[in-house]
Parts: structure tokens; C-alpha cells; sequence
């Protein structure tokens, strides 16, 4: 039995042989407090792009932190930063990103706040805001907090493309797309024209300009409405009930 987020996932294992009675197809499994938030989450994200105040963007990187995605995510910050709009990088303690970022930004003049698990979140997320996590659970307690100002985000083709097909996000990839999955999840983004890819540090340098360019253009607004819930977003759900109703447990 495998357990798969779409057809479009389905279809390749069905083409190497698996049949469909092997196949569950769970929608997207994203978190729960990420989906009970999505509505207003993405009601407020339009209105943002038709308005004239700054966006918010999230910036990731995997966990590996391989040298190429870190430089072009805070290039991309920074040029964010540069064009009148706000970042919220998260990174790993002590990790790469976590020191290239502190590096940079020392005796600068950019705005810079830095929050962990002993901050309360600051009520202006204006300039660059740096949150520093040690573990996966910590990254999605405050990821899901922060969530309701999400107006892009910046990642790899991993495992959060899947806000940008579910919740609505637009998202810019990180290229060059690193391990098994990545670039057939980075093909399925730019075929549902919910992402673009930064394909060089210029390009990354250049994103602040982007975004102004595509949010007059109304990019912004097309990437979202062509993400928002195009698939089920109840995956979590689904797989939990079916474990259920295999093995007689309750879902209690």
C-alpha cells in the first residue's frame, strides 16, 4: 500500500506498475492549524495585493541548508527588505542559515529583530525578522502563528510546495531542486502556475522589483486564486480514517 497527496502522484506509481486497489490518494497533508486558519488567511492576502501596504514574505531552507539555496534565500530577503517589504526567515539554531543571516546583517542598517521560544512575537514584523527554532515542532508552532501574514513564500520544492497548491500561497523556488522528490514537485508547481523559480543569485537579488512588477500586474492575485484548495487539503484526515477502519481503532 502506498499513500500518496494526488492523482497527479498516483498516475506515476500506476505507471510503473502499482494498481489503483494499492493506491490511496489522501489529499495534501498539510497542518492542521495551518488549514483552520486558510480562509482568512487567504482572504487577507488578496486584499494586500490590491491594496498599496507592504507584503510579508516567509523564507525557508531545508534542512540540509546546502550552500546555493542559503545564499539566494537572503538574497532574496534582503532585496524583500530593500523594495519596502517585510521577511520572516526561519532558521535552525546555529545552523548555516542562522549565522550567514546574523553575518550579513551586522552593522547594517536594517531593520532586524530576532525571536525564539523564550520572544513574544513582535506586534510590527516590519523590516527583517529572524526566527530561530531547534527542532521541526518549534519551526511549525510558529510558522502556524505567523501564518495569517503570509503574502509569498520562499522555499525548495519540498514538502511545503504544498501551501502553495492547497492554501494559496504563492511561492518562489529555490533552485537548483535538491533530492528525490524536489524536481518533480517544482515541475507540478510551475505547471499550476502557483510559483517562479529563482534559478540564480541575479534573480534572487531581484525579487523585491518582482514582486512590486507582479502585484500591479496582478501575478500575485492569478498564483494565489490558481492555488487556492485546487486540491483536498484533508490528508492528515483522510489517512488517520483509514488506519481506523483497517485496523478497528478510534479516531477518539
Amino acid at each position: 500500500m502506498v499513500i500518496v497527496p494526488t492523482d497527479y502522484v498516483a498516475d506515476r506509481f500506476r505507471a510503473v506498475g502499482y494498481s489503483s486497489e494499492q493506491i490511496l490518494i489522501s489529499g495534501l497533508c498539510i497542518e492542521p492549524a495551518k488549514v483552520r486558519q486558510a480562509v482568512d488567511a487567504y482572504h487577507s492576502r488578496l486584499h494586500h495585493y490590491a491594496d498599496n501596504t507592504p507584503l510579508t514574505g516567509a523564507f525557508f531552507s531545508s534542512g540540509a541548508e546546502p550552500s546555493d539555496h542559503v545564499d539566494k534565500l537572503i538574497a532574496a530577503a534582503l532585496a524583500t527588505v530593500a523594495a519596502g517589504h517585510s521577511a520572516i526567515i526561519f532558521a535552525r539554531r546555529g545552523r548555516r542559515l542562522h549565522r550567514m543571516i546574523e553575518s550579513r546583517l551586522k552593522g547594517t542598517d536594517h531593520l532586524f529583530r530576532l525571536v525564539d521560544a523564550g520572544s513574544d512575537l513582535p506586534i510590527d514584523l516590519g523590516g527583517i525578522t529572524l526566527v530561530l527554532h531547534t527542532n521541526h515542532r518549534e519551526e511549525n508552532i510558529f510558522s502556524s502563528r505567523l501564518f495569517p501574514y503570509f503574502d509569498f513564500f520562499v522555499a525548495p520544492s519540498h514538502e511545503r510546495s504544498n501551501w502553495a497548491v492547497g492554501l494559496g500561497l504563492p511561492m518562489f523556488v529555490l533552485d537548483p531542486p535538491k533530492g528525490s522528490f524536489a524536481p518533480l514537485n517544482r515541475q507540478f508547481l510551475l505547471d499550476r502556475k502557483v510559483a517562479f523559480c529563482l534559478t540564480s543569485l541575479n534573480h534572487a537579488q531581484s525579487l523585491g522589483s518582482r514582486l512590486d512588477t507582479m502585484r500591479h500586474r496582478g501575478q500575485l492575485r492569478d498564483m494565489a486564486e490558481a492555488g487556492w484548495r485546487s486540491h483536498d487539503i484533508s490528508g492528515f484526515e483522510t489517512i488517520v480514517n483509514f488506519f481506523s477502519r483497517k485496523f478497528g481503532l478510534s479516531t477518539d
